[in-house]
């Protein structure tokens, strides 16, 4: 495939050229983003592009065979590179042409979790990584490729400022020898598994590190904050929608449930309407929510749900306050589900179901709509567990 590069971009105000992975083989270019579809096989792009002076940003995405020696070293010689961005690409291994770089200051692996777990296990880095001198800032999506820590010669990175953790699937800690960093200021990561001790060494060791961004039960590092208080910690969980924000401490005041449903909501704003009306019915009870953080999601809703209900459930003096809230948070679910309402209620109850007890404590709790469904939500998960074990024989498990 003639990709024509440099004609592309002779008269162009495009500074970002992104390659995916399409059939079609064209060009197409908006505002200051030229995308060009490629082949299945495509490996690295052609040598005129070291030639085009305007592309700031290459992002590649959805590719399965991609030769990063060659990319590594076609972009090296690119004058004014400066972002390079990998979407979904199964990357085995980093080539020590990584090192070629010298001119990159932003980099991104956004791993494909998709499908086989092995298309994005990276387990080392090479030596040459630590010659990106002016490397500013990195980022890694389910990416495992820092798994075994940053390499020694990491230590000459002194521009790199900035890296961002998103690694719900992949990290469960962070790298032990993130601190050999020299001045790593900003720190962000999003994702359950990281605990408070794995956060504290470089809170300890480093004399530059000035803040941390926390996604996901900020509440677990409220300690470190006050321990740490040259770190500037923040929180960057879910906020509470335009809609709702008002009721946040007045959860009494939401309004009418089939009323507030005659406009379109988003998901957010469904998951945040349900979260609020858990904390009506905890007040009414004098029972204090767990600390928790604001879902943007049902299925943050459904863990928050679980999180403080199961507590409750071996109390017979809460029963009458968790049947009305049952009754009323399952009204709300069939209100918006429509023919969905036992995938939706499935995912409400799955962890009470999954386990007896609870599912012997819930049951009796329920309103007589949700029985019926219970039927039909077993059938749900008999297919879920045959289509899971199908997975596991295609992938040689």
């Amino acid at each position: 495939m003639n990709l024509n590069l440099s004609e592309q971009f002779k008269d162009s105000e495009c500074d970002t050229l992104v390659f995916c992975r399409a059939g079609r083989g064209e060009m197409k270019a908006s505002a200051k983003v030229c995308v060009a579809e490629c082949a299945d096989d495509f490996r690295f792009p052609p040598p005129e592009i070291a030639s085009i002076e305007k592309i700031k940003s290459i992002r590649f995405e959805n590719f399965k065979s991609l030769d990063l020696s060659a990319i590594f070293t076609t972009l090296a010689e690119m004058p004014n590179l400066e972002e390079l961005y990998f979407y979904h690409c199964e990357i085995k291994s980093i080539p020590p042409q990584i090192g070629q770089m010298k001119r990159l200051r932003r980099l991104t692996f956004d791993t494909d979790v998709s499908g086989n777990i092995k298309s994005w296990e990276m387990n080392s880095v090479p030596a040459e990584f630590g010659e990106l001198e002016n490397l500013q800032e990195i980022t890694f999506f389910n990416c495992t490729c820092f798994r075994n820590g940053f390499p020694p010669e990491s230590a000459n990175l002194r521009n790199l400022k900035t890296i961002n953790f998103t690694d719900t699937y992949a990290i469960k800690t962070l790298p032990e020898n993130i601190i050999i960093l020299p001045n790593l200021e900003h720190l962000y990561f999003s994702g359950a598994k990281i605990q408070p001790p794995d956060l504290e060494p470089i809170l300890a060791a480093s004399k530059t590190l000035e803040s941390t961004a926390i996604k996901g039960s900020f509440h677990r590092f409220e300690e470190l904050a006050e321990k740490y208080p040259r770190v500037e910690f923040y929180n960057d969980g879910v906020k509470f929608s335009a809609e709702l924000a008002e009721f946040e401490h007045e959860p009494e005041r939401l309004p009418e449930m089939r009323e507030w449903l005659k406009e379109n909501r988003s998901e957010a704003a469904q998951a945040q309407y349900a979260y609020l009306m858990m904390k009506k019915y905890f007040e009414r009870a004098g029972v204090q929510l767990r600390k928790t953080e604001v879902p943007a999601t049902l299925s943050g809703f459904n863990s928050e749900f679980y999180a403080n209900v199961d507590s409750l459930l071996r109390q017979p003096q809460y029963s009458a306050m968790l049947k009305s809230f049952f009754a009323e948070i399952i009204d709300f679910y069939e209100a918006f589900s429509g023919e969905y309402f036992a995938y939706n209620l499935l995912g409400l109850l799955k962890n009470f179901i999954d386990r007896d007890p609870p599912r012997s404590f819930i049951l009796p709790l329920l309103p007589p709509k949700a029985l019926p469904q219970l039927g039909e939500i077993n059938d749900i998960l008999s297919q879920q567990h045959e289509e899971y074990i199908e997975r596991l024989n295609q992938m040689g498990y």
